[in-house]
């Protein structure tokens, strides 16, 4: 695919995307069809899209788009991986709710007699009867699984910033 030289910005807030052979993408704007020479817009045009979109600025929008990219997968990826949480040898997604549900039952579990126990679906249909040091010992886990996987995104993050490579799928906890 070629290399974007600008990108114009139509009346209606949409963006076209001329091309190093000052074909235009997109088409069905003005009724000119995808590959329309951009010679055929007006001259006034034609010098306003010059004059905004220089070379410059171009490469600036398009290293900005990259790094947006960039972050929204290193952010799908640690989001992912935050669900990818397991406690007493069962999978247990780490979803706000299941996070909210561990921190209700320890303040309610420590206000009951020592020993008190509670039966807890820790998988789909598979309970486990849990005191209030295993639910602390999970809460603490949850909390150390999420923290890892925060401190992997900065990473990955600050590596993306600095134009380092990096692995999107290394350093996740799991």
């Amino acid at each position: 695919m070629a290399t974007p030289l600008r990108v114009e910005m139509l009346p209606d807030g949409e963006a076209s995307v001329v091309y190093d052979a000052d074909v235009i993408h997109g088409g069905d704007r003005d009724n000119r069809p995808p590959g329309s020479d951009i010679s055929d817009l007006p001259a006034d045009m034609q010098a306003q899209i010059s004059a905004v979109w220089t070379p410059d600025v171009v490469a600036s929008y398009q290293a900005a788009t990259a790094r947006s990219e960039a972050l929204a997968a290193i952010q799908a990826r640690r989001d992912q991986a935050i669900l990818a949480f397991s406690f007493a040898g069962h999978p247990v997604p780490l979803t706000d709710k299941t996070q909210q549900d561990v921190g209700n039952a320890v303040q309610a579990l420590a206000r009951q007699p020592a020993g008190t126990t509670v039966a807890w679906e820790i998988a789909d249909g598979v309970y486990i009867d849990m005191d209030l040091a295993t639910l602390q010992a999970m809460g603490d886990a949850a909390f150390a699984h999420i923290q890892a996987c925060f401190a992997n995104s900065k990473a990955l993050t600050a590596s993306q910033a600095a134009g380092s490579p990096y692995d999107l799928e290394s350093g996740w906890p799991t």
